[in-house]
């Protein structure tokens, strides 16, 4: 379970620390970001390497591993827990763009989005600022102060402004044009998506037609709506797995999978292991005053 001060910490990592972890999970949002030298980062069976100016951030239940040759490197690191993580990036203008052409293909691990957002120039000396000022504020702090969170909303509003003028214009006229129409179809898909979502639904929430609705959605997640449905359950089922007792059968009807069979299959394809993974990181019961 994640263990932050106020759902956040931050740290940083140089040559003389050990940070060559095998491919793991995690519950929590990670953004390491390479501040000097090069380190190695492992997922769906690609190895990319991290060098100055790189900023990578790792979603919750994404299987990745670390390697850091011996040489010097420094590395900063913020964990979040995934509520904190949440509620700040609903306060960003245009996240919508953000979480559907970054962290969606990337929790759907599609091999062809490269997790890495990379800063030079101007920009490279804006986020350094920022995350050295975050730094500072939480060394001295150590607890999430009204300073410290704007500073922390800074530091990510950066981060998604710098992403979105990396995007295509294509998609980013898309997403200008057809707003609305996402906006409305997304929160009509995140109220829904564990009970029976029809096509036809979907498509009228839009005011599109299934051909339009079909290249707009593609166009953005690299994926089919079925499945973002899918992965917004497996993200359901994770939580579920993590902070309940509730058996498969009961989590799969759910969140909509209908059996443990087919939940089983549809979390294996989307994360690449079985969801007994997850419940591994289950925090312990508490026993009671009376040893029960």
């Amino acid at each position: 379970m994640y263990k932050g001060t106020a759902n956040f910490k931050f740290c940083i990592k140089r040559n003389y620390y050990d940070i060559n972890t095998p491919m793991h999970i995690h519950n929590f949002v990670q953004l390491w970001y390479v501040r000097r030298g090069s380190i190695f980062h492992s997922y769906n069976g690609i190895v990319t390497e991290q060098k100055q100016g790189s900023i990578f951030i790792v979603p919750p239940y994404f299987e990745h591993g670390i390697d850091a040759p011996l040489n010097s490197f420094d590395l900063l690191a913020c964990d979040f827990s995934q509520e904190y993580w949440r509620s700040v990036l609903g306060t960003l203008e245009n996240n919508l763009l953000f979480m559907l052409t970054y962290l969606t293909p990337l929790l759907m691990n599609l091999k062809s989005i490269d997790p890495c957002m990379y800063f030079s120039g101007r920009h490279l000396e804006e986020i350094e600022c920022l995350l050295g000022e975050t730094y500072d504020e939480y060394q001295n702090e150590k607890t999430l102060t009204a300073g410290l969170e704007e500073k922390i909303k800074s530091l990510l509003r950066n981060i998604v402004m710098h992403y979105e003028s990396s995007l295509s214009e294509e998609n980013r006229k898309i997403f200008e044009k057809y707003h609305t129409a996402i906006l409305t179809t997304f929160e009509y898909i995140n109220e829904h998506y564990t009970g029976k979502i029809r096509y036809g639904d979907i498509c009228r929430e839009a005011l599109m037609s299934s051909t339009a609705f079909n290249f707009i959605f593609k166009q953005l997640t690299g994926k089919t709506l079925i499945k973002y449905v899918y992965l917004l359950r497996v993200l359901r089922a994770c939580e579920l797995l993590e902070s309940t007792d509730m058996t498969m059968y009961e989590i799969a009807d759910i969140c909509g999978f209908g059996d443990a069979v087919n939940f089983c299959r549809v979390f294996n394809n989307i994360t690449g292991y079985q969801p007994s993974v997850i419940r591994k990181l289950r925090k312990p019961r508490k026993q009671t005053e009376t040893g029960r």
